[in-house]
Formats: C-alpha cells, structure tokens, sequence
C-alpha cells in the first residue's frame, strides 16, 4: 500500500473508531435499563430532553425570510451607464416541528422586470434547503440541506459537500455563497463535540457567474490567428444522479477555541477549467475553457478562537489526487495539426493529469469599538505540491481580502470599505467594494453598494476590467 493510501485509510480507521470510543467515554462503561426508559419519558413527556435540557415538545411553526428588490448598473469606466438587471425576489423559509424533530424548507423566487442580460427570462424558483431532520444525541437528516462546513469568514476550502453559487461573484451576500444538497447524514452529538458523517448520491456542480458577472477572456493569438475564447458552462461531469461522494467531520468546542477534521470522498467542486479547441465550421475555430470535475480524496481541518478582541480562523485542506490541466502556451498551440481546422469537431488542448494540492484560508478580524466596529483580513491560497509551473491555476486563488466596518447613529448606519486583491506581482490587480445603507429598525433595510476592478498585469481582473457596477436594494425581513 503506498504512502498515501495508507494515510487516507489511518484517517478513515481515526473517524470509524472515534464514535464508539466516544460514546463508551461520553455514556460511562454501562447505562442501566430503567435509567435509559426514564430519560425517553421524560422526553416524550416533554419535562427534559436526552441531553437533560427542559425544553417544550409541542410542534410549532415557524415563517420567515424577506422580500428584496435589487438593482444593478453598469459603473463601466469606458462606457455610459446602464440597467444590467432589476430584480425582484422573495425568500421564504418555513420550519415546522419541536428542537429535536422537525421538517424544514426554504426557497426562493426570483422575477426580473427588466434586464439587459439574456439569459434571465422571465424569473425563477429555487429550491435551497427541503430536509427532515429528528434526534437529540444522535440526530438523523435527509433531504436537501446546506452544511456550510469550515470557520473561514469569506473563503473556504473545506466545504466539500455544498453547491458552490458564485452567480454574482463577489456580490453574492455571505448567507448565499451554497445551495444545499441532496444527502443523508448521521451526527452523534456528546457535551460540546460531534461526529457526522454523511452520503451525497446528488452532484451539483458549482454554478458560475452569470450574464453581467460572466467571466470573459481576451481573443487568444495563435498559429491560426486570433481565436474567441468561450467558457464552457456544462463541464464534464453534469449534475444528475450519479457519482456519489461520501463525507465526515468530528470535532467540537474547548472554551474559545473550535475545531474540526473532515475527510471527503466524491466530486471535487473546485473551479478548474481545461481547455479545447473547438472547430465549428470548416476553417472556423474556437478555445473552450472546460470546467473539470473528478473524483477527489481530501482531508481538511478548520479551527478558530477568539482573544479579547482578536479573533482568528483557519481552514487547510490536502488533495492527493487533484485533477492537474497543464497549462496551455504557443508550443502547445503550434503542435497542433493546421489540417484538423478543416475537420469540425472538438480537441483537447492539453494533458489533465493528478497531483498533490494543498490549499489553505488565513483569516483574523480585530473589534475596533463598540459591538459592530472591526477590520477583516483573509488570505486564500493554494497550489500543487509538485511541478507547480506546470499547472494552471483554478479560477479563485491567491486572493487577499481587506474590509473595515462598522454600524453608526445607533445601529442605523450601516458601512463597509474593502479591497480585494492578488499581492503575487508587481503590479497586482485588485478591487475596490463598498456598502453604504440605513437600517429603518422595523425591518426595512435600505443600501447602496459598489464594485469596482482594476487589472494592471494580473490575468484574473483583467478578465472583470469592464465588470464595474453598483446596485441599489431595498429588504424587508419578516
């Protein structure tokens, strides 16, 4: 068995072995009959639950969520200002049960009085989380649900289960960043720990930005002169029923400091791109840009504590089987047979091999005053262990988050100021974001925000140069 095998497998043997160790040291070495018919008594009777909390059993129903209408405009710096898309949505999240048995369903609706994109029509209706979930110690899940693992604040490479949305890019709000999936999930709950493990029979592949955020590429020079290049949106592997993954995370709480270990067997939702040169009509040609998606292996570890006014979280994640994409270079290009140009049809460009990733999110944000005064920093990164040169980066990488912010004028003020930038070359590409809004304290909340990117020498805001824009929204909560 070779080094890494053995290591994933020690890993598994860790997670299988931990829960009956921890129940044996959580429970005692033996629980008496009558103790036990007690304890479901008074659960059902409503006086205490399993862990010795007082709490009601009566089902409830609980409705919330908010209605918004947010606009966005083109603020492109080399053209007039347009509507890029009006949009109107309603999120509804409907709960229905007690604290240890209850069904959950959240969704939302989507209409778009007037867009200049194409690809919104007329609106939609999406569903977020659909699950039923029961237990108190050992609780069992299935449906539709958003796990949102890892600690990082912005960035995060452990949370392999979730549907990444990255639709509106960085104007996607933090409570909107995953879609939950289809799944079922064990989780043995003991004093301030837990273990989970959980199957995904679903794959959901990421979704990528959409029509106003939707990544472009420069024409790319070669041999055969200049050729458009089109990201693909489907990929390889295709959302369905199939390719089943398999996760699970065990840690928990040691007064401020929290942490986790996680193992993950499926579908990578890393955002990788291959490319391919596509020959629609004789003498006519196109670059692809393939979304790649593989069966990965990854372990990962999150953690965070708090200092007085310090706090500071962490996330690593290790792939031994990552899908590699060489990267593609005039050599590559002048390899290829002139002749094939005549024939339509699609020819990958480059080798996609495996290698060794490792990836990593730093974050800390220190409380200035008061309760909501403070300044954020997260730095994301990662890369292959080997022949890194040799690879093409995925889209979101080595990106450094700044952001002070801070509420005024009794919580009604509410302010944001950051930069979001790539510090790997002399003359780094980088973003200006900011959010300025009142909240009206009776659930109206009314702001205005901006994004604004500057390319310099850096290919990966060279692609949003002329992706500027500011929305204005208003939400009411309910």
């Amino acid at each position: 068995m070779g080094t890494k095998n053995k290591i994933f497998a020690g890993m598994i043997l860790l997670v299988a072995w931990s829960f009956p160790l921890q129940f044996f040291y959580a429970q005692g070495s033996s629980i008496e009959v009558s103790d036990l018919e007690s304890r479901l008594d008074a659960e059902l009777e409503g006086e205490k639950s399993p862990s010795g909390e007082k709490v009601p059993m009566e089902n409830q129903w609980d409705v919330y969520g908010f209605f918004q209408n947010r606009n966005f405009f083109s603020a492109n710096r080399y053209a007039d200002m347009m509507t890029l898309r009006n949009e109107a949505r309603a999120n509804v999240n409907l709960r229905y049960g007690n604290k240890f048995q209850y069904v959950k369903v959240a969704g939302d609706v989507y209409a778009y009085p007037s867009a200049a994109s194409n690809d919104l029509d007329d609106g939609r209706a999406e569903l977020r989380e659909m699950y039923f979930s029961a237990g108190d110690v050992l609780v069992f899940l299935i449906g539709k649900k958003a796990y949102q693992w890892g600690s990082a604040d912005v960035f995060n490479v452990v949370n392999y289960t979730d549907q990444a949305d990255q639709r509106k890019l960085f104007a996607t709000d933090k409570d909107d960043r995953y879609l939950g999936v289809y799944s079922a999930s064990l989780k043995y709950i003991f004093g301030e720990f837990s273990v989970e493990t959980l199957a995904i029979p679903y794959f959901a592949a990421p979704l990528l930005p959409s029509q106003e955020w939707e990544i472009r590429m420069d024409p790319y020079s070669t041999p055969f002169g200049a050729l458009p290049v089109q990201i693909n949106r489907s990929g390889y592997v295709a959302s369905g029923w199939r390719n089943a993954s398999y996760a699970a995370r065990s840690g928990g709480t040691l007064g401020n400091f929290d942490f986790h270990l996680a193992y993950f067997n499926g579908i990578s939702r890393s955002f990788l791109f291959a490319p391919s040169l596509e020959v629609v009509t004789p003498g006519s040609a196109q670059l692809n840009m393939d979304p790649v998606f593989s069966r990965v292996q990854s372990a990962g570890l999150d953690f965070a504590f708090t200092w007085d006014k310090l706090s500071v979280r962490a996330e690593s994640s290790y792939t031994n089987d990552m899908p590699a994409v060489e990267k593609m270079d005039d050599k590559t290009l002048s390899s290829v047979n002139p002749m094939i140009l005549i024939i339509p049809g699609k020819y990958t460009m480059g080798k996609t091999e495996r290698e060794q990733y490792l990836s990593y999110v730093v974050g800390v944000d220190y409380n200035l005053w008061g309760n909501n005064g403070r300044v954020l920093a997260e730095w994301m990164e990662g890369y292959y262990l080997f022949n890194k040169e040799k690879y093409s980066e995925l889209l979101l990488n080595r990106l450094l988050l700044f952001r002070v912010e801070d509420k005024w004028l009794n919580e009604r003020l509410i302010t944001e100021l950051g930069t979001i930038i790539r510090p790997v070359d002399k003359s780094p590409g980088y973003g200006v974001l900011y959010k300025l809004g009142w909240d009206f304290k009776n659930g109206l909340t009314m702001e205005t925000e901006g994004y604004f990117f500057f390319s310099a020498d850096d290919a990966f805001f060279d692609m949003l140069e002329y992706k500027d824009m500011v929305a204005i929204s208003a939400k009411m909560t309910f």
